[in-house]
């Protein structure tokens, strides 16, 4: 396999060419990689190491192959990977993830509702950048998180919101290759901003917040 080195925060392992890593603690592997100039990331579609390290092998030839009949002796490899990823277009989005046995199960109706309007917002606010969930990427939900920062809100509201968007988008995770776009930690904000807005939120009740 060639030298590697492990990050054990971010489950990231580096391989010759490419890298397989973990978004989250107990999650699925990922592997990603450049073919002819070209970024490319499937899931190995298993949280064991031992397991994602022998499917990226799998697919090294593939990815170092300069002389094309080599590489079209492996690339249905990668085509079987990726061809587990599904379309799901954004105004479906809501439709599917509200019948999906891993979605979030609200204790009340009312944050059910909640679930559904922020990500009505979000689509909203990406408008005609994407209409794919797999076209959602981290520019699009940090720019959604400044857009938050400028509205009248709490810290501990604006972090719901990116919270049950991050929910969607993990249950939903089969509809993408990349990484959940919602899981990068910098469109979170610290409770000391609460200090910053305090005066301009006496105005504003904890519906309109929401």
């Amino acid at each position: 396999m060639g030298r590697r080195k492990m990050d054990s925060d971010l489950h990231r392992i580096k391989l010759e060419t490419g890298t397989v890593y973990q978004t989250s603690k107990g999650g699925n592997y990922y592997f990603r990689y450049q073919i002819n100039g070209e970024r490319k990331c499937v899931s190995l579609k298993t949280a064991n190491q031992e397991e994602a390290l022998r499917k990226a092998k799998a697919l090294l030839p593939t990815v170092q192959a300069t002389e094309l009949e080599v590489i079209a002796s492996h690339v249905k490899v990668a085509r079987k990977l990726a061809a587990k990823v599904k379309t799901l277009p954004l105004s479906q989005v809501w439709e599917v993830y509200s019948q999906h046995p891993q979605r979030a199960v609200p204790s009340t109706v009312r944050e059910h509702l909640l679930y559904k309007s922020t990500l009505e917002d979000f689509i909203r606010f990406v408008g005609k950048s994407a209409t794919n969930f797999a076209q959602i990427s981290e520019t699009h939900t940090m720019a959604f998180a400044d857009h938050l920062r400028t509205l009248q809100i709490s810290v501990s509201t604006h972090n719901r919101k990116i919270i049950r968007l991050r929910k969607i988008f993990t249950t939903l995770q089969e509809y993408r290759e990349d990484d959940n776009p919602f899981a990068i930690k910098v469109i979170l904000r610290k409770e000391r901003e609460e200090q910053d807005i305090v005066v301009r939120r006496l105005a504003f009740t904890r519906e309109q917040e929401e």
